[in-house]
């Protein structure tokens, strides 16, 4: 059965029977979730049910919700590239470390890729360093790693100037940060002023620290520096936007077995994917029927339900919250109904 006949059925038979199938899937990605190529697989209990599939060591579950109805399909998880330091501006001389994140549940890597400019370069480490930037090595940087899906580009300025507001290349929702007011090094430099939405705030020095943002947050810092040069004092400028980048992803619900029958055990699983960056975000999960809690916060990403009832049916979500900084996501509600009787 191919898996476009398979979309098509009224779901009589089981998803067991599905194998990898020449076709692409026409259907939303779950969030943070790429797939790679055009061969697809059905998982069954988490355990993959073709060969091809099993080899693979950079596969990673991704969700995707049909009809009502959940399957797992083979995907990846983005590699996201890193810098060190952590700021997306550099003045020409300076030095920059690049590194590739992958997701540490992804095994067996035994090469990297890196491009600039959609360029492959010649790195085949998971880091290399730039010693002393050109403004030629500025550019849109990405990685992969074996067969795995190609990160999003990252983009490294290289500038020659007076004065760069730096920010760092990532922040993640719930994050504080600084940024820094950095002028060319080896000249002398006066009073430093930042502003925000062209209003000045308080400060003190190259650096002002930034309170915890958001994935509403999209703010237009500037700062102003005096320099000496060519026999005086002149003001500099420069400006940044603040983009905020999702920390995990919005938590998918799944129920095993389905249909849930009454009499048998049913576990609700609750699916959270982390960014490559951020891998070691501690989460607790929180369970719903019906918009009320039936499980509180705890590191189980599951709900066991024993020797199911009708009247355990309903409505089930589940809410991911990161221990550290409390942001906190819901899920879409599935419904369950447990089919037949209790004797």
């Amino acid at each position: 059965m191919g898996f476009k006949d398979y979309l098509q059925d009224d779901f009589s038979v089981t998803y067991s029977t599905v194998k990898c199938a020449d076709t692409t899937l026409k259907t939303q990605k779950a969030p943070g979730r790429e797939l790679t190529d055009s061969s697809f697989c059905i998982y069954e209990n988490f355990s993959c049910k073709n060969r091809e599939c099993a080899n693979s060591s950079d596969t990673l579950f991704a969700c995707y919700y049909l009809f009502g109805f959940f399957f797992y399909v083979e995907g990846t998880v983005k590699p996201a590239v890193s810098f060190m330091p952590n700021w997306r501006k550099i003045f020409v001389y300076e030095s920059m470390t690049l590194a590739c994140n992958v997701d540490p549940r992804v095994q067996g890597i035994r090469r990297f890729y890196w491009y600039k400019d959609n360029v492959r370069l010649n790195q085949r480490n998971q880091s290399f360093t730039i010693h002393s930037a050109l403004q030629e090595d500025g550019g849109s940087y990405q990685c992969k790693a074996d067969k795995g899906a190609k990160s999003d580009p990252a983009k490294l300025k290289v500038l020659g100037g007076w004065l760069i507001l730096q920010v760092p290349q990532l922040i993640y929702e719930g994050d504080s940060f600084t940024l820094k007011c950095h002028s060319y090094p080896g000249y002398e430099v006066k009073t430093t002023v930042f502003l925000l939405h062209e209003k000045p705030l308080n400060s003190s020095g190259d650096e002002l620290p930034v309170g915890k943002v958001n994935l509403t947050t999209a703010d237009q810092y500037k700062c102003k520096k005096e320099i000496f040069h060519h026999n005086g004092y002149r003001v500099h400028t420069d400006m940044e936007l603040v983009v905020v980048t999702e920390l995990y992803s919005s938590p998918e619900i799944t129920v095993t077995p389905y249909p849930a029958r009454a009499g048998g055990n049913i576990t609700v699983t609750c699916h959270v994917n982390r960014s490559p960056l951020r891998p070691d975000t501690k989460l607790e999960i929180a369970f719903y029927r019906n918009d009320r809690k039936v499980q509180g916060f705890g590191s189980s990403d599951k709900y066991q339900i024993s020797a199911a009832r009708p009247g355990d049916s309903g409505d089930y979500s589940c809410e991911a919250k990161a221990t550290a900084n409390n942001v906190r996501k819901m899920s879409r509600k599935i419904n369950i109904q447990i089919q037949g009787e209790l004797y």
